[in-house]
């Protein structure tokens, strides 16, 4: 039981992890076309960050 329980966890936590480090971000609005946002195309993460918060801000959604 506590083995499942741990590769239960285990999964869950890789899952995650691979969220957290998507280097790509599609933002969509209704009216616009959709913005693909690449980490690679940004010399720090903060960078980056700032873009996706700025587009969110402007109405689209990104994920």
């Amino acid at each position: 039981m506590k083995s499942k329980v741990l590769l239960i966890a285990m999964l869950a936590s890789v899952a995650m992890s691979t969220e957290a480090c998507k280097k790509c971000q599609t933002c969509v609005e209704t009216n616009a076309p959709d913005l693909e946002v690449c980490r690679d195309d940004f010399a720090t993460v903060q960078q980056f960050d700032a873009v996706i918060i700025t587009y969110e801000n402007a109405g689209y959604t990104c994920n």
